[in-house]
């Protein structure tokens, strides 16, 4: 992340819109974005142009892409926090098909 406090649980609402589809986030914690992070990743995945001009300024050498322009839940209803999940899901799959797949070995 760029701005969530290193260390923080996901949400509550975050928590509860995975677990409906059978992903557990309890165990997830938040982390800062560091040259770490970059270095290892063949594709960052911004959810909007604020991430994507703060990684590009920050780590010019990210491979950084724009997914969609994605509103933030935090602090919104579980409604939200789901239509947002879906969002995310309806926007990489649409995506994902673009991406180059590389063997794996």
């Amino acid at each position: 992340g760029i701005s969530a406090v290193a260390g923080s649980p996901a949400t509550p609402a975050a928590v509860a819109a995975m677990a409906e589809l059978g992903l557990a986030l309890r165990w997830h914690r938040a982390r800062q974005l560091d040259a770490q992070i970059v270095d290892a990743a063949e594709l960052l995945v911004a959810l909007d142009h604020v991430h994507v001009d703060y990684i590009s300024a920050e780590f010019p050498q990210a491979p950084v892409e724009l997914l969609d322009s994605v509103p933030d839940p935090y602090g919104m209803s579980d409604a939200t926090y789901r239509a947002v999940r879906d969002q995310i899901a309806t926007a990489l799959g649409e995506r994902a098909g673009s991406w180059p797949v590389t063997p794996a070995g």
